[in-house]
C-alpha cells in the first residue's frame, strides 16, 4: 500500500469539511423550517383569538362568541406550547440534553405493551399548567438558559381560573354552565396576555444569552412583537 501523501491528507480534510458543512446546512434548514411552521401555526391561532375577541367583547357580542373566545385562547396557548416543545426536541436531541422520559413528554407520547407483547404508542395528555412550566423550561434548556414561569404574576392566577372555565364549558352538565361571565372573559384575556408576555420574556432572555442566534430568534418571535 502506498503511503498517503500530503496532497491526499489535504483532499481528505477538504472532503470532511465539505461533508460537515453539508450536514450543518441541512440542520439549519430543518431548524428554520420548524421555526417557520411554528410561526405559521401560532399566527393562525392568534388570528382566531382576535376574531373571537370581537364576538366576545364587541357591540354584537354573543354567548357563543364568549365560549369561542375562551376556547380560542387555550388553543393559542396549547399550540404555542407544542411549538416550544417541538423546537426543544429537535435542538435538544442533537445535544443529548433530555432523559428518555423527557423526550416522550416533548413528543407528547406514551408507550405501553399490548396483549401480544408488542410496544404500542399513544398520545400523552399533560395537565396544562404543568405543561406550561415544562415547555418553557425545556425550551430554555436547549439554549443553556434557566427560565421559570412566574407563578406569582397575576396572569398565572388568571390562567388557572380561565382553565376552570374552559373545562366547564367543554364538559357542561347544566345549561347555566355554558354562560361565561364578564369576569371569566377578563381572566381568559389576561391568560392569553400572560402567555404572550412570558414568551417575550423568554425570547429576550435568549437574545441576551445567545447573540449569535439573534436573527433566528427575532424571526421566530416576530408574531409576538406584533401582538403587543
Amino acid at each position: 500500500m502506498k503511503p498517503v501523501g500530503a496532497g491526499g491528507f489535504g483532499r481528505q480534510r477538504q472532503e470532511r469539511l465539505k461533508a460537515q458543512k453539508k450536514l450543518e446546512a441541512e440542520w439549519r434548514e430543518a431548524y428554520a423550517n420548524i421555526i417557520r411552521e411554528a410561526m405559521a401555526l401560532e399566527n393562525v391561532l392568534h388570528n382566531d383569538v382576535k376574531e373571537c375577541t370581537r364576538l366576545a367583547f364587541g357591540p354584537k357580542k354573543t354567548d357563543s362568541g364568549s365560549r369561542a373566545f375562551v376556547r380560542a385562547v387555550f388553543a393559542f396557548i396549547e399550540g404555542g406550547l407544542y411549538s416550544l416543545k417541538r423546537i426543544a426536541l429537535y435542538v435538544g436531541t442533537q445535544q443529548n440534553l433530555f432523559t428518555t422520559s423527557e423526550l416522550a413528554l416533548l413528543e407528547e407520547k406514551s408507550y405501553d405493551i399490548d396483549e401480544k407483547g408488542v410496544v404500542r404508542q399513544s398520545p400523552k395528555y399533560i395537565q396544562l399548567l404543568n405543561n406550561v412550566k415544562f415547555s418553557f423550561a425545556a425550551h430554555a434548556r436547549v439554549y443553556h438558559l434557566s427560565f421559570k414561569i412566574n407563578t406569582q404574576d397575576p396572569g398565572w392566577f388568571a390562567l388557572v381560573e380561565a382553565l376552570k372555565v374552559r373545562h366547564r364549558i367543554t364538559h357542561p352538565k347544566k345549561t347555566e354552565e355554558l354562560t361565561v361571565s364578564a369576569q371569566e372573559l377578563k381572566w381568559a384575556k389576561e391568560a392569553a396576555e400572560f402567555y404572550a408576555r412570558s414568551r417575550m420574556q423568554l425570547s429576550k432572555t435568549m437574545l441576551k444569552r445567545k447573540k449569535r442566534l439573534e436573527k433566528l430568534f427575532l424571526d421566530m418571535h416576530q408574531p409576538f412583537k406584533r401582538r403587543e
